[in-house]
């Protein structure tokens, strides 16, 4: 899995590759520092299922506010603002 899409504890979420004609394979990461992966569909299934279950339960500090994203337009070569993601979504 691309280091820039997996998840930590840093910036807490969950990943799921399911490519074409691979295996699938998942990961998660919660701020609270619990760190799990899967490979397979079954067991991908299974750490969507404990992520779900993990989440509510769980109660770590609270994230530091998140940055927006600046990206350079291709077209126009401006800088422009992504709102920030809420906590309340997958990353």
């Amino acid at each position: 899995m691309p280091s820039d899409l997996t998840p930590t504890t840093d910036r807490p979420g969950i990943h799921i590759a399911a490519p074409d004609h691979g295996t699938p394979h998942a990961a998660y990461a919660c701020r609270c520092g619990r760190l799990r992966t899967a490979r397979g569909t079954a067991k991908v299934v299974a750490l969507v299922q404990d992520w779900e279950h993990h989440r509510p339960q769980c109660s770590p500090a609270p994230l530091a506010p998140r940055v927006p994203a600046t990206r350079t337009n291709p077209t126009n070569g401006k800088r422009t603002t992504a709102p920030a993601a809420d906590d309340g979504g997958l990353f």
